[in-house]
């Protein structure tokens, strides 16, 4: 078995020494200049389709709040230029705390205490909800309740999603460690999940021998229970929550040591782990990613959610792995990605956290940490709705990729200290002290001089274009994408300096598996087509010349199951 093993690993090297590491010819798309124009910006947020809401003094302008769309400025009522302002639900400015409300959508003033509203009505609504399913997880009289609720951390515009708590009808040590409460997530609609029920897998081993695979709080496992306490939602995309929060898992017996979690040894090295001085019990922190989706089930009459899964902040090895920053305002989630990052001053640090799942451990891996500095500190970063970083260094503007750079996507003419930004093609940037500001949108402004040349009274608008360098260049996203010479995405196979790589039908290359024509392929981390033996997470494949996977066949000795893998 030992020379089986070297004769596969002998020839795996010799392929890997002849595939390409990254996509080769890799450049840049050329940067857009972003042109000053003169005016005083108090405030401004960015919205789609070239949608803003403008307060101060902008060229040629009387001071006012305004919306602007299309190129064009409308004077708003009821609303100071220096109105404290923020972006609300999924097309508002809050103005004054919700005195009045701008629908960036229209450009419409609504006199109306829009949030104070719709609290009212999503608790009324999950009272309803809670008051119709429960029997016997909830206290009867606190499920009629009408509940104070909290916004959940989320991206700008997102949907909102909301906290309530409940408290539990009667403590019982096998449900939730004997919780008196319980934390609800609802929508609008009062469509909730109790997301102190699920857990995912948590496999639990005992000195005593006995183990378990722990899946939710309420079920009892022997004598062993499991807890969640002090959550917090650091970030929600549209399918899950994630949150952090503390397990504790004890093994309900006196003198019977907690031995492993999910096949970690709870011991000293591993230093995620809190053993209390009789070992009976072990406390450690999580990230959690729960489903927004219902399961079909109930528990207690209860609706909780469809899946979970639970994350030890450590490595495979159970060894401590410190965040950037455990404040829930410092993660965003972007595409599924988890990103974490913290302002210290005038430095903006970020980076990915990758959640990791292999065999029974489910831990974290972080990826490269970058940083950028700042004009002016928090002013100088804002999320985009999409969940993305942006940042304002120097004469730049940066947009961290969400793997491991901050990327610069425009640079402008002078130095700007506070952003808006909704995503790439709708941004405002202003300096109210050198009375300076640009907007980014798919038509653009022209500057002051522009305007004057062109005997204009008021700024003009025209498309906005972008220089776009054939080959391999990474999209806002950080994806690899390869441009042909016209500027469109190729699709399909690549040859490429002598390696293969494949990209979807919106140009993104694959890395990993990839099912074409019922055959299988496997594109490495950077992209590159594998051939010869392969070993994805410790399993063996063949792939042939092709690229294509074999199975149900022997190679040079070595039988392929029929799922390809190697039968040792």
């Amino acid at each position: 078995m030992f020379n089986r093993a070297n004769k596969i690993t002998v020839l795996l090297v010799a392929v890997a020494a002849v595939i390409s590491i990254m996509p080769t010819g890799v450049s840049a798309a050329s940067l857009k200049e972003v042109k000053s124009q003169k005016g005083e910006i108090y405030n401004a947020i960015a919205y789609k389709d070239g949608g803003f809401y403008i307060g101060g003094k902008p060229y040629s302008k009387d001071e006012a709040a305004y919306y602007l769309a299309n190129g064009k400025y409308s004077k708003l009522k009821d609303i100071d230029a220096e109105d404290d302002v923020e972006a609300y639900g999924t097309k508002y400015v809050e103005v004054k705390n919700g005195d009045y409300y701008l629908d960036l959508s229209t450009g419409k003033v609504i006199d109306e205490k829009i949030r104070e509203k719709e609290l009212d009505s999503v608790s009324v609504n999950l009272r309803s909800k809670v008051k119709a399913d429960n029997d016997g997880r909830y206290n009867d009289d606190d499920a009629k309740t009408i509940k104070d609720l909290t916004e959940l951390q989320n991206n700008k515009f997102g949907e909102n999603w909301y906290s309530a708590t409940y408290k539990a009808k009667e403590i019982d040590p096998n449900v939730n460690g004997g919780a008196d409460t319980f934390t609800v997530y609802t929508n609008n609609e009062g469509k909730y999940i109790d997301a102190d029920h699920n857990l995912g897998k948590i496999k639990v081993k005992l000195s005593d021998g006995k183990s378990a695979t722990v899946e939710n709080t309420s079920d009892k496992y022997g004598n062993i229970s499991v807890r969640v306490s002090d959550s917090k939602v650091i970030g929600q995309d549209a399918s899950n929550i994630y949150r952090l929060a503390k397990i504790t898992v004890k093994s309900g017996t006196s003198g019977v040591s907690v031995k492993e979690i999910n096949g970690v040894e709870v011991s000293t090295e591993a230093t995620s782990f809190f053993i209390s001085s009789d070992k009976e019990s072990v406390i450690f922190d999580v990230i959690q990613v729960i489903s927004k989706a219902q399961a079909s089930k109930e528990i207690d009459g209860i609706k909780c959610a469809k899946s979970a899964a639970t994350y030890l902040v450590s490595d495979k090895d159970g060894k401590k792995i410190d965040l950037l920053s455990n404040d829930e305002n410092s993660f965003t989630v972007v595409d599924g990605k988890l990103i974490n990052y913290n302002i210290s001053g005038d430095v903006v640090e970020a980076e990915l956290i990758n959640l990791k799942a292999k065999s029974s451990v489910y831990y974290i891996e972080k990826g490269d940490n970058d940083h950028a500095k700042l004009q002016d500190g928090q002013n100088s970063v804002d999320i985009d709705a999409e969940g993305n970083i942006w940042a304002l260094s120097d004469s730049n503007i940066y947009k961290f990729d969400n793997n491991e750079d901050f990327e610069k996507i425009y640079s402008v003419d002078k130095e700007y200290n506070n952003l808006s930004v909704y995503d790439k093609d709708n941004i405002v940037v202003w300096n109210s002290d050198d009375n300076i500001y640009s907007i980014v949108s798919k038509t653009a402004e022209v500057t002051a001089d522009d305007a004057t040349a062109n005997n204009t009274t008021t700024p003009v608008v025209t498309p906005a274009t972008t220089t776009v360098t054939a080959g391999w260049v990474k999209d806002s996203n950080g994806k690899w994408i390869y441009n042909n010479a016209d500027g469109t995405r190729y699709k399909g196979w690549l040859d490429n300096n002598g390696a293969k790589y494949y990209l979807e039908a919106d140009g993104i290359m694959v890395t990993g598996w990839k099912q074409l024509d019922k055959n299988w392929y496997f594109l490495d981390d950077s992209g590159a087509m594998k051939i010869g033996w392969v070993n994805d997470s410790g399993t063996w494949y063949y792939l042939n010349e092709a690229g294509v996977m074999l199975s149900n066949t022997v190679i040079n000795g070595y039988k392929l199951g029929i799922n390809g893998a190697w039968i040792k």
